[in-house]
């Protein structure tokens, strides 16, 4: 669904779209275009006709500059605040013995002032100097971060460049259809390439925009996926899946309240969006919220049944909840949709070991470590078998997982040192 003012509405131009704005200050023409007026009613000054893409690239170089100057000042901060705490403590060590010596005399504890002055030069000149010396090198620290500091340059930030591209819908799409075969590969940073090239060529195309917040999300881009979202949102306020990105994007912030605002927008708009309802219970969970959380699991898989994300949340949160026998229950249906699920295993792992049926529960971490190799499923598999009496294979376990790189040296060190 496209919105109206997308569209052109001078007479032989109603079926093309708006692709940008000419920002030439002595134009009189009506500023948004679509390709035939800037063939027709801009064609003297193309070099200030700008497209929607192009807007967002300004934006972006801005939002990256002011970015590497927010980072430059934290790194300044960061040098002068660890040079000033080192001064300072220098100073605080210094007024320490100083003070402790003025004691002495005055308690007229000379022994104890002679063995304190043959290894410190307390005299006048010397503690000066060496005052002056701590001071300046505080100084120079400072002088040579600031100096450090690189100056932007914004002369060529915001030049104006002409528009390179035409509304080319069959390339927009060929270009997008690279890109999710690009995504589908977890080649993330490749796959933006091309969804970027697609809206140079169809900048009205809302679900591709959809799909940059996505891939921007999946980069840690969190803040430019929002806004992509927005732009999406604009062109098709019935995209109900751009609500659901965009509360993606919020959950990674955190901001769960407003994780479950847009979901409600979202299935306001489509009830039947199962992806909402994972997402809106996620938010649920965060806020304690568990009984809510599973229905909102449940919710999307009785509108898909073959929704894999649901079955896992839903059996991550039964077990947070210690309603182990139905974490298992959840597994088991989700491994009759997918048998090649870690995340089921797992789940249903977890249930066994909390149940104290260990062996059990080895069986199951052992088929999540086949499948993933991720190296938290070896320590669980261990724990399992050091409960269940097994503690020389258990050991093994956590001496392979230490040398395949798990984190916390400390647990398997003490875990090691029971056996």
């Amino acid at each position: 669904m496209m919105n109206s003012y997308l569209m052109c509405t001078f007479e032989g131009h109603e079926n093309e779209q708006i692709i940008g704005f000419c920002v030439n200050e002595s134009c009189t023409q009506i500023p948004q275009f679509c390709l035939q007026c800037l063939k027709e009613r801009h064609k003297s000054h193309v070099d200030d006709c700008k497209n929607f893409q192009q807007y967002q690239e300004i934006a972006i170089k801005s939002l990256k500059q002011q970015q590497q100057e927010l980072d430059e000042l934290e790194k300044v901060y960061n040098q002068i605040n660890k040079a000033y705490k080192q001064y300072s403590q220098i100073l605080v060590n210094e007024i320490s013995k100083i003070t402790k010596l003025i004691e002495m005399f005055a308690q007229r504890q000379y022994y104890d002032i002679k063995s304190l002055i043959s290894t410190q030069n307390y005299s006048q000149k010397s503690f000066i100097l060496k005052t002056q010396q701590n001071f300046l090198s505080f100084i120079q620290t400072i002088e040579n971060a600031i100096k450090g500091v690189k100056k932007p340059n914004l002369s060529q930030e915001f030049v104006q460049q002409p528009i390179k591209y035409e509304n080319d819908k069959v390339q927009a799409q060929d270009l997008f259809k690279q890109g999710m075969k690009l995504w589908e590969q977890q080649a993330f940073s490749e796959a933006l390439n091309f969804f970027n090239e697609s809206i140079k060529y169809d900048a009205s195309n809302d679900d591709v925009y959809r799909w940059i917040g996505r891939t921007l999300i999946k980069l840690g881009r969190v803040n430019e996926a929002l806004n992509v979202c927005d732009i999406a949102i604009s062109i098709n306020p019935q995209n109900d899946l751009a609500y659901t990105t965009k509360a993606s994007a919020l959950f990674e912030q955190r901001r769960y309240d407003d994780v479950i605002i847009w979901c409600d927008k979202g299935l306001k708009i489509n009830p039947q969006n199962d992806a909402a309802f994972v997402n809106k219970g996620l938010a649920l969970g965060r806020l304690y919220r568990y009984q809510e959380e599973l229905m909102c699991y449940d919710k999307s898989i009785e509108i898909n049944r073959k929704n894999e994300t649901a079955y896992i949340n839903k059996g991550c949160a039964l077990n947070r909840q210690k309603q182990y026998q139905e974490a298992i229950q959840c597994s088991d249906e989700l491994l009759r949709i997918n048998s090649q699920l870690h995340q089921a295993y797992s789940i249903k792992g977890i249930a066994l070991y909390e149940l104290s049926q260990y062996k059990e529960a080895v069986k199951q971490f052992d088929k999540a470590y086949q499948i993933s190799k991720l190296v938290e499923y070896l320590v669980l598999k261990a724990d399992s078998l050091f409960y269940s009496g097994q503690r020389r294979q258990s050991k093994q376990l956590y001496i392979e997982a230490k040398n395949k790189g798990y984190q916390d040296i400390e647990y398997l060190e003490r875990k090691i040192s029971e056996i």
